[in-house]
């Protein structure tokens, strides 16, 4: 399985670019230049991997390329690291092929010490900068203002609903009243579910109800919720 194509030597020969700017030997060590060997194999690199703050180093066993940047993704960083979410095995292997250019064109060395320091040092401006975008706010697509007024001595209630279509960018209200309910808390009930209907006669599969009730709230919170609304 051939590794994949980037601008190392063993692939500038192969490719036949002028031998004047090509080599296809590692710069540190002599071995053939692959990928694997630069981001694996090399002894500079194995150092570098070394002082990684991980807590086991299983990608280094493994023998495609591809299997290794898979396994690599996995690592554990140890908590002194102060890292999370950022993937430090990325950073290093980033910082790995940065080091390895440098040497060859800017006739710049630096230590395995210098490229694991740095490494670790972007992937906490990484993890840092993630905290700093905010998630998507998604406002539902209808939002929905109730209110009702139950009277006790007839046992009936008036009710208001304002229905705003945030997609259509149009309220609409209704008004209603009705006899025969046993309490304010059936009132509130019965306001929501006509409110729920008329959502779902137009089609809308979310909806964000709005109420000053906290009885119904915390009714609908509770485990008896199904039997309190029986009564409504």
């Amino acid at each position: 399985m051939n590794e994949p194509n980037l601008e190392l030597g063993s692939f500038l020969i192969r490719r036949h670019r002028s031998l004047e700017f090509c080599w296809s030997e590692c710069k540190t060590c002599g071995v053939p230049e692959i990928i694997s060997h630069v981001l694996r194999d090399c002894p500079f690199a194995k150092n570098v991997w070394d002082l990684a703050p991980f807590r086991d180093q299983h990608h280094l066993n493994t023998v495609q390329v591809l299997d290794f940047l898979d396994r690599a993704a996995s690592l554990v960083t140890l908590p002194p690291s102060g890292l999370h979410s950022a993937f430090l095995s990325a950073w290093i292997c980033w910082n790995l092929r940065v080091a390895r250019n440098h040497r060859i064109f800017s006739n710049m060395v630096f230590s395995e010490q210098e490229v694991i320091t740095k490494a670790i040092a972007e992937a906490k401006i990484w993890q840092e900068a993630q905290k700093a975008i905010p998630p998507p706010h998604i406002n539902p697509p209808t939002s929905c203002n109730i209110d009702a007024a139950w009277h006790a001595e007839s046992l009936s209630y008036g009710m208001g609903i304002i229905l705003k279509f945030n997609d259509e960018d149009r309220v609409q209200s209704f008004a209603s009243s009705r006899c025969h309910v046993s309490s304010e808390l059936a009132a509130e009930a019965r306001a929501m579910r006509e409110a729920l209907l008329i959502a779902i006669d137009r089609g809308y599969e979310e909806i964000q109800v709005l109420l000053d009730s906290m009885s119904l709230v915390n009714t609908l919170n509770s485990q008896d919720s199904y039997r309190d609304s029986r009564n409504c």
